[in-house]
C-alpha cells in the first residue's frame, strides 16, 4: 500500500490502496449493494482500489481547501489542468476532489487527487457529452 502515487499514464499524485473484499465484508455491510428497483445486488468481492483516509495522524499538514493567494503556490498547480482532461476521458461524474498537503518544514504545498469513485459515469460505463461533467 501507498500513500501517494503517481497515476501513469497522465503523471498525476492520487492515493491509492489495493484492498481485498471479502464475501463476509459484502455480507455484513448494507452499503455494499447496489440498488436497482427493489432489488439490492451485493457487490462483488475481490482486489479493489481504493482512496487512503488522510487524516490528522499524517506526519504531513493537509488541508482540504487553501485560500488563493497558497493556491498559486502550489507545487504540482499544472496537475490540476491535466486531471481534468483525465476526469473528461474517464467520464468522472462527481466534480474533482483534492487534497493538499505539505511537509511540516517546508513551505509550499501539494494537490493529491482523490475520489475516483464515480468515474465511467458512476459505474454506468455510458460516456455522455456534458461540458460540467468532471469539472
Amino acid at each position: 500500500m501507498r500513500a501517494s502515487a503517481v497515476f501513469p499514464p497522465a503523471g498525476l499524485s492520487v492515493t491509492e490502496a489495493l484492498i481485498e473484499v471479502s464475501d463476509w465484508l459484502i455480507e455484513h455491510t448494507e452499503d455494499l449493494r447496489i440498488n436497482l428497483g427493489d432489488a439490492k445486488i451485493p457487490y462483488r468481492s475481490g482486489k479493489q482500489l481504493a482512496s487512503l483516509y488522510v487524516g490528522s495522524e499524517s506526519p504531513a499538514v493537509t488541508l482540504n481547501y487553501l485560500p488563493r493567494e497558497l493556491l498559486q503556490g502550489v507545487r504540482n498547480l499544472s496537475d490540476f489542468a491535466r486531471v481534468l482532461v483525465l476526469d473528461k476521458w474517464m467520464c468522472n461524474s462527481d466534480g474533482r476532489q483534492a487534497i493538499f498537503w505539505k511537509a511540516r518544514r517546508t513551505q509550499r504545498y501539494a494537490a493529491t487527487f482523490i475520489d475516483q469513485g464515480y468515474c465511467f459515469k458512476a459505474g454506468e460505463c455510458t460516456f455522455p457529452d456534458s461540458l460540467l461533467r468532471g469539472a
